[in-house]
């Protein structure tokens, strides 16, 4: 993530042991927690700062 400013939306999935489909929504999630970025080629891109942004993602993670 850190290194492509970027989230695999297919590896995301298997890493979190859920459906693709789960994996985007989580995605989805994090933009209304205010995180920018694009979803292009299954890959959630980020445009903001990509440390508050993981932070953010840990915590949506955390609530799950």
């Amino acid at each position: 993530m850190k290194l492509h400013n970027s989230i695999p939306i297919e590896k995301f999935a298997h890493i979190l042991n859920i459906s693709n489909e789960d994996a985007e929504n989580i995605i989805y999630e994090l933009v209304a927690e205010d995180i920018e970025g694009t979803i292009e080629d299954n890959e959630f891109k980020f445009i903001n700062d990509q440390e508050e942004d993981i932070s953010k993602l840990l915590d949506l993670l955390d609530k799950s």
